[in-house]
């Protein structure tokens, strides 16, 4: 079948498409984890301010500016989050076209041997009509 060195490298660049999907789903998830990680800590440390009933101006400057800190990482990882979520989408669609082409090869390719298949067997059924037309003209 002649497109058969294609099709070997569809299903490479099939393999190729899921790994770096995989891959990104897995950094994906840990982003995930860190920001609901960052939105914990931000969230405990507001909750230990409001417990604390006696704190120093210099403590309370720290913990204001380690809040900060936090909602800052926060926003960044969500711009990160949301860049990595589109880069997997990306990766997504080009994996469901690289599949859809590989899918159309196979299709191709078995089309062509059901071809063969058939051409073969009505050469056959042909070859078996002229064997027993002879043998009924030589009786």
């Amino acid at each position: 079948f002649k497109l058969d060195p294609v099709l070997k490298v569809r299903q490479i660049q099939e393999k190729k498409y899921k790994k770096e999907l995989s891959e990104i789903k897995v950094i994906r998830e840990n982003a995930e984890k860190l920001l609901e990680d960052l939105k914990t800590e931000k969230i405990r440390q507001m909750e230990n301010m409001e417990v604390e009933e006696k704190i120093k101006a210099v403590d309370l400057q720290i913990q204001y500016a380690y809040l900060n800190a936090i909602a800052v990482q926060v926003e960044r990882q969500k711009d990160m989050l949301e860049k990595i979520s589109k880069e997997e989408e990306k990766k997504r669609d080009i994996l469901v076209k690289t599949n859809q082409n590989k899918r159309m090869i196979e299709k191709l390719k078995q089309k062509f041997n059901e071809q063969i298949l058939k051409d073969y067997q009505k050469k056959e059924q042909s070859l078996l009509d002229s064997i027993s037309h002879r043998a009924t003209l030589n009786r």
